[in-house]
């Protein structure tokens, strides 16, 4: 059954066919089609967000190529419906190692619930403990 992008709190993915193969899994608490227009928006306003730094370059390649409006040529399918944000976490980094979407795609990490982590464990390493306000 086909998920429309529509649908809100879900996991999609985003594919270009001149890119097969390569593959780019999000999370949104807003609709797959919502969440893409503003990866578009922003990688065209020059956004510099490290997580997102592949799929805004090639954004951007196709946006002064091809001058297509909409997708720039991106497919865009909504992958899971979720109820949770804990869920859509974990099936969006459930989705990012079944597509190899880091070795082989546009995701720079394993999803949110990942970098989340990694902050959360800098900010209480034993160095910076006690250190909080």
């Amino acid at each position: 059954m086909k998920i429309p992008l529509t649908v809100i709190n879900c996991v999609y993915l985003a594919t270009h066919p001149d890119h097969p193969g390569f593959h780019y899994v999000g999370e949104t608490s807003k609709s797959a089609e919502a969440r893409w227009r503003k990866h578009i928006r922003d990688a065209l306003d020059g956004a510099r967000d490290k997580f997102h730094k592949a799929i805004f370059e090639t954004i951007r390649k196709y946006a002064t190529e091809e001058k297509i409006p909409d997708r720039f040529g991106f497919k865009i399918r909504v992958l899971h419906e979720c109820e949770t944000k804990e869920e859509r976490w974990e099936k969006e980094r459930m989705e990012i190692g079944n597509y190899d979407a880091i070795n082989s795609g546009w995701n720079t990490k394993e999803g949110r619930r990942y970098r989340t982590h990694k902050k959360v464990k800098s900010v209480i390493s034993p160095r910076n403990r006690g250190k909080i306000e």
